[in-house]
């Protein structure tokens, strides 16, 4: 019998997965299917099988490295060159702390990698305390800064007795198999007026992220809001207009009052499951309805929903068009070519 890897409550509903899974790392796939678990008592909405999610993140760890060594820069669709996610998380942090007149901020960045958010903020905020960075992989600690106040940790146990301004977990917590523990810990480590911002992909808009095979959990509110208040945490949303369609819960510590938040409860969680895997079902038929000579199609973006069209149209898929890509350059995705858009003829 399946049991949530959160809660232990047998009341949940399995779900097998119709098409390929793939990974955050460069969208290639994993596995041919996979499965969700929907559970009904907490809401969290979690990878049916726990070993082979961790069986993909021990093939990442030697690959991690040599990404560091040579990092690409995953720019915003249709932004410049400059616009990308550490450097718009980077400003909406610079002004929280202005706002909260926080000037020798502490911040710990929580999936940090190479340290892009950290280097950002470096440069806005030179009187900074301290810019840590948790990774749970040692052999990335080469490639983060090296000089004070930088501090490069990949394990919760050594942050202890910190305090934090800011904690940032940008699309980090959702590969972290005790996420429960994790953020219990995090909770311990926020500062008296500090903010824990978490971002996930939004599932309710990004539907294809449902199929990421290297997630343990997925992006349910309801569920999440409800680990934050364990803590006794106050959550609010992320607006739109600042974090785009990504699903961005931000915490604090609570006033003594009962911690609230302004978002209305999920439905059971079984339900949006199946109603997002069956809008895919949809886009997948449509996908198949295409019908054009032996050329194949071109798909656009380097996204999960380019992942997606991509395994539905199967061998017909014979690369992908960004607008990010400099034109006259060429690129990869999923193994198979990508260009600028001036670069198509015909």
């Amino acid at each position: 019998m399946s049991t949530c890897q959160s809660c232990s409550s047998t009341a949940v509903d399995g779900t097998e997965l119709r098409w390929p899974v793939f990974r955050h790392l460069d969208f290639t796939d994993v596995a041919s299917t996979g499965g969700l678990i929907a559970c009904r008592a907490c809401g969290a909405v979690a990878a049916a099988d726990f070993n082979r999610v961790a069986a993909v993140h021990r093939g990442f760890l030697f690959e991690a490295k040599y990404l560091a060594a040579a990092p690409t820069t995953h720019v915003i669709h249709g932004q410049s060159s400059g616009d990308t996610r550490p450097a718009r998380q980077a400003a909406w942090i610079t002004k929280h702390l202005e706002t909260s007149g926080i000037t020798c901020p502490s911040i710990l960045d929580v999936g940090c990698f190479d340290g892009a958010l950290l280097k950002e903020l470096s440069a806005r905020w030179p009187a900074a305390r301290l810019l840590a960075g948790h990774d749970p992989n040692p052999a990335l600690a080469p490639f983060f800064p090296q000089k004070p106040p930088f501090e490069f940790h990949a394990t919760c146990n050594s942050l202890v007795g910190a305090s934090f301004d800011v904690i940032m977990a940008s699309h980090s917590l959702m590969n972290d198999r005790q996420l429960p523990t994790t953020l219990a810990t995090l909770a311990k480590l926020l500062a008296t007026n500090g903010l824990l911002i978490m971002v996930m992909p939004n599932i309710a808009h990004n539907t294809p992220y449902l199929l990421m095979g290297d997630q343990y959990w997925f992006g349910s509110p309801r569920y999440l809001i409800g680990l934050f208040h364990q803590q006794g945490l106050s959550v609010r949303r992320g607006l739109s207009e600042d974090w785009g369609h990504d699903l961005v819960l931000l915490a604090s510590v609570s006033d003594g009052k009962p911690p609230l938040d302004s978002t209305p409860p999920d439905r059971p969680a079984s339900q949006p499951v199946s109603a997002m895997l069956a809008s895919l079902e949809r886009s997948a038929a449509a996908i198949n309805a295409l019908h054009r000579d032996d050329r194949g199609y071109h798909v656009l973006g380097r996204t999960a929903n380019a992942a997606f069209a991509a395994s539905v149209l199967g061998e017909r898929c014979i690369g992908f068009i960004d607008e990010a890509i400099e034109p006259g350059k060429i690129s990869s995705f999923r193994n198979l070519p990508a260009v600028h858009p001036s670069q198509l003829t015909g």
